[in-house]
């Protein structure tokens, strides 16, 4: 079915390709819940490349009604921001950014107990450069998760600012939870394997010599 859908877009006609989506819809049994959420999501992609606002926000409500609403939003999120970065007008690109802004500020309201969808946003943040509200959304996240996921979420996103962000910001974080958590071997290993892939292989090294004599 995506790939009809794509076969049309190729040929410049969107308005086919809705409708070869819609029709795969209707047809793909809701047993098969992954293929009918690529196709959903092949809509939401559609409708931000050819619609406007308004038949974005409609695609990505009728995937959240028939599917995982967390994976529909972080997958639209995700569509949203780099299709944003992709922009070379300043105005489109804008334009875009905040449409994205509004899909996290909107779905978070549902997703509060996600940390998944959580990190979602703030990865989005970090991408588009904004890392300090980044970290005033990590703030906001552990008021609204339970203790148990605090750990979680923090070492996640002191791996995303490694991602994404900045090297020394993830330092920071995780420096802060080892002085916490100073027995925990995974954040130990997590925290050195960041600075491998990031580059820094002297760094990983004095993590380890640091975690051999705890």
């Amino acid at each position: 079915w995506i790939k009809y859908m794509a076969y049309h877009l190729g040929l410049n006609n969107p308005d086919d390709a809705r409708k070869v989506g819609l029709k795969a819809i209707k047809r793909i049994p809701g047993t098969e819940e992954e293929e009918k959420l690529n196709v959903f999501m092949a809509m939401v992609s559609l409708e931000v490349n050819f619609g406007d606002s308004e038949s974005i926000k409609r695609a990505i409500a009728e995937a959240a009604k028939s599917s995982d609403v967390e994976k529909v939003a972080l997958r639209a999120g995700e569509v949203l921001t780099n299709f944003g970065l992709g922009k070379t007008d300043k105005k489109e690109k804008q334009a875009s950014l905040d449409l994205a802004d509004n899909h996290f500020k909107t779905y978070l309201k549902k997703l509060k107990q996600s940390v998944g969808f959580w990190l979602g946003y703030m990865k989005h943040l970090l991408k588009t450069g904004r890392g300090a509200d980044a970290s005033d959304l990590l703030k906001r996240s552990l008021k609204s998760l339970p203790k148990h996921e605090h750990t979680t979420i923090s070492v996640k996103f002191a791996s995303l600012e490694f991602e994404e962000g900045s090297v020394e910001r993830g330092r920071t974080i995780f420096e802060t939870i080892l002085s916490t958590y100073k027995k925990k071997l995974d954040i130990w290993f997590v925290y050195a394997d960041r600075e491998v892939k990031s580059g820094n292989v002297e760094e990983a090294r004095g993590i380890f010599k640091r975690l051999a004599e705890e």
